[in-house]
């Protein structure tokens, strides 16, 4: 019978006393010996990229859609690539490969923006082959991730570069400081407060300047207090950034040596911690929705191989993003968390977001079963990062099922309308919704100049990737999407009125069941005329052996509603929202 599963808050509470992981180690220790073998094995795939003549990484280029002109295809040279690169030739030990390095760092620091009147001042390219002045628009979080490689670079080894270049190095370092000061990025922005926390303690210390130590001690005090207000980190329960989010507490246990900063990293790491544990799902080894943000839709390699030897297995983290400095073992009260659920079957809930002046309410529910889970989002966008309805079950040979719900603009994740949902169990009632500040494929970046949108085709999407993956069709409201012996049960009641016929199909191990909102003549929409009428649906994930409930009904033609012990209802939404804008500011 599944349960509701109350787990600590992660609402910080008194920290003063707190035990530090690691001791109390400042920037003076040198890596330990794990990090250099992580190097080594990181060196072997990078040197066959090394660009000998440009002293750069190559690689081809798969662009993500923001950010950037430059066409798929073709061979580019990256920076904070180049920069990995060399911070992995210095840590691996090897003093043959210092050479290499500096080279490295030198070519980098060339393509930084040192001009301090300039608007892009601080912040380097994504690529050798775009200039800031090319970009689209030029990325200010690469003072952030540039910052922190070179922070690590001269905490531990400075005394394998030539003395010019470490001046160089610090002077990079202190523009790059600068920039994310004078941006000053909001707390809801998680990572990138996190990330430039880190960055402007560890230059406030490393190259003597109070104002950057000062600065970074408000901005883990301000992470903290919007923590505490919301319920969690704005981007919750994000399996690539809370990741991301985990190495720079590392780093900056690592590198910082001031008692306030490092007690308020350490309350971070443990929030991080704490989210990690609650959603694992160790049956499927995967982060169980829903997300945030995320880039894949299975966590690659699984969670637990992530881990590594924070949770006492080998060091296997050898990815892109990963930075080299020394890991941290997990707090012991998450440790049990990865072994197994701490019930048969349990429901987690979560305020991620409190209705304030500027936000309104968002929250998520997770469902936990032993061989699958399903996880939903109050009210958020199908922006292509977020994942506001998740689901995994595992498969044989290891292999797990993902389930998602989509909304597609012309076939790609349409960022401008939302997801409303309410979840009881395995069973979710959920309904498009639309926003009346975002942009197109982004969240911002890309807002239509007339605040309107093109569109020839727009469809919700219910989309199952797995081995064997079907749908059959029950009856013409209600499909079933199947795998392994689990059912994804779709109703699709006529709420709102007509609606054009239900679509399904099958690729690659992929099967979908759409429905189509418009299709064919490509017209102009405002936020407020988007057909989203009918876009409701029920959706059940059922395990073999178990008994499907009762299909919803239509009650009044705007809300559907649910049979069974909670009763769960969802009506179609009729105002236009205005979205959070915690999650961003002008320059992110």
């Amino acid at each position: 019978m599944d349960t509701k599963q109350t787990l600590p808050s992660l609402i910080p509470g008194n920290e003063a006393e707190a035990t530090w992981p690691g001791g109390n180690r400042g920037a003076e220790e040198s890596p330990n010996a794990a990090v250099r073998l992580e190097a080594m094995s990181y060196l072997r795939e990078c040197d066959r990229r090394f660009d000998a003549k440009l002293n750069l990484i190559a690689e081809p280029f798969d662009s993500p859609g923001y950010h950037t002109r430059i066409a798929n295809g073709g061979v580019v040279h990256g920076t904070v690539q180049s920069l990995r690169y060399a911070l992995a030739l210095l840590q691996s030990g090897d003093e043959s490969c210092h050479e290499r390095a500096g080279g490295i760092v030198h070519a980098v620091l060339g393509l930084q923006d040192t001009n301090a009147a300039s608007p892009t001042y601080g912040i380097w390219p994504w690529f050798l082959e775009e200039p800031l002045s090319e970009m689209s628009p030029p990325d200010w979080n690469w003072a952030d991730f540039c910052g922190q490689l070179l922070a690590l670079a001269l905490a531990d080894n400075a005394g394998a570069l030539p003395s010019g270049l470490v001046a160089q190095m610090k002077a990079a370092l202190g523009h790059a400081a600068w920039a994310i000061f004078r941006r000053n990025s909001n707390p809801g922005y998680t990572n990138i407060a996190v990330l430039g926390g880190v960055v402007t303690s560890a230059a406030g210390e490393l190259l003597g300047e109070p104002r950057l130590t000062d600065y970074a001690c408000r901005r883990f005090s301000r992470l903290l207090a919007e923590v505490k207000l919301h319920g969690d980190f704005n981007e919750y329960n994000s399996p690539w950034y809370t990741m991301l989010c985990l190495r720079s507490a590392e780093s900056g246990l690592h590198l910082i040596r001031d008692a306030e900063l490092r007690a308020s990293i350490v309350t971070v790491w443990r929030l991080i911690w704490s989210t990690i544990a609650e959603y694992y799902h160790p049956a499927t080894d995967q982060w169980a929705g829903p997300h945030s943000r995320a880039y894949k839709d299975r966590f690659p390699g699984g969670v637990r191989s992530t881990l590594g030897d924070r949770l006492g297995g080998p060091r296997t983290e050898a990815q892109d993003g990963h930075d080299f400095a020394p890991t941290l073992a997990c707090p012991p009260e998450f440790r049990s968390r990865f072994d197994r659920l701490p019930a048969a079957g349990f429901v987690l809930s979560r305020q991620f977001a409190a209705e304030t002046g500027r936000t309104f309410n968002i929250s998520g529910t997770t469902w936990f079963r032993g061989d699958a889970c399903l996880g939903c989002v109050s009210r958020d966008s199908f922006w292509v990062q977020r994942r506001p309805l998740l689901g995994y079950w595992r498969m044989q040979e290891g292999e797990c099922a993902v389930l998602r719900c989509r909304l597609l603009k012309d076939g790609r994740d349409f960022a401008g309308c939302g997801l409303t949902g309410v979840q009881e169990g395995p069973r979710i009632l959920g309904a498009a919704c639309a926003f009346s500040n975002l942009g197109d494929y982004h969240l911002h970046i890309d807002r239509p100049a007339n605040g309107r949108y093109r569109i020839a085709d727009l469809r919700l999407r219910f989309q199952l990737a797995a081995r064997g993956a079907t749908v059959v069709e029950r009856d013409p409201e209600c499909f079933e999407l199947q795998a392994g012996g689990w059912r994804a049960i779709v109703h699709l009641p006529r709420a709102g009125g007509e609606r054009s016929r239900i679509e399904t199909g099958s690729e690659d191990e992929i099967a979908w069941l759409d429905l189509p909102l418009h299709t064919g003549t490509c017209r102009e929409f405002e936020a407020a005329e988007l057909p989203l009428g009918g876009a409701c649906f029920a959706l059940e994930l059922v395990g073999p052996g178990d008994t499907p409930a009762p299909p919803p009904f239509c009650t009044d033609g705007v809300r559907v509603a649910w049979p069974g012990a909670s009763g769960i209802e969802i009506e179609m939404p009729r105002e236009i929202a205005s979205y959070p804008v915690f999650y961003w500011q002008p320059n992110s």
